[in-house]
């Protein structure tokens, strides 16, 4: 059942998806001056903070809708048994799985990647696992510890109200 709340932020998360055309690399520089973006949940006032610090929307936008869907999709660990971190700004760590620690890393299907699409081996995904461990920002988001890659169709389903 998607509560009230969910439900407002998918309204809002909806009306960042013109922007999320396009993507700029990350960047630890822009990351701290949109900080803003993890105590927001109105896409006006992101448009707004952006424009104040001279921002690029389209970043901000970026920002913002992976940060809310990353927390949703944590949410749904949760859910079905994971263990929530308690340090929620831990670098390293979202959830424990059977103790284990995992950061959650949403993501898409590389464009870039030249390796074997089926997947179908174990082989197969651990080299996209690979790339994609090798392929990350090199700024302050790096680190080579335990992630769970979730890897979304990148189109927007529209969730309605039952």
């Amino acid at each position: 059942m998607i509560n009230q709340e969910t439900i407002c932020l998918q309204k809002e998360l909806l009306k960042a998806v013109p922007y999320l055309k396009g993507w700029t690399k990350q960047n630890d520089k822009d990351d701290n001056l949109s900080n803003f973006i993890y105590n927001t949940t109105k896409f006006s006032d992101i448009i707004e903070k952006a424009k104040q610090r001279k921002l690029s929307i389209s970043y901000v936008c970026h920002r913002w809708y992976n940060f809310h869907t990353s927390k949703e999709t944590e949410n749904i660990f949760v859910k079905y048994g994971c263990i929530r971190e308690e340090n929620r700004k831990h670098k390293e760590i979202d959830i424990y799985f059977k103790q284990i620690p995992y950061d959650i890393k949403l993501t898409v299907f590389p464009s870039k990647y030249n390796g074997n699409t089926d997947l179908k081996t174990r082989t197969d995904k651990n080299n996209l696992i690979e790339w994609y461990y090798k392929n990350q920002s090199q700024q302050g988001r790096k680190h080579l510890a335990n992630r769970l890659f979730v890897v979304c169709i990148s189109k927007i389903i529209h969730i309605k109200k039952t």
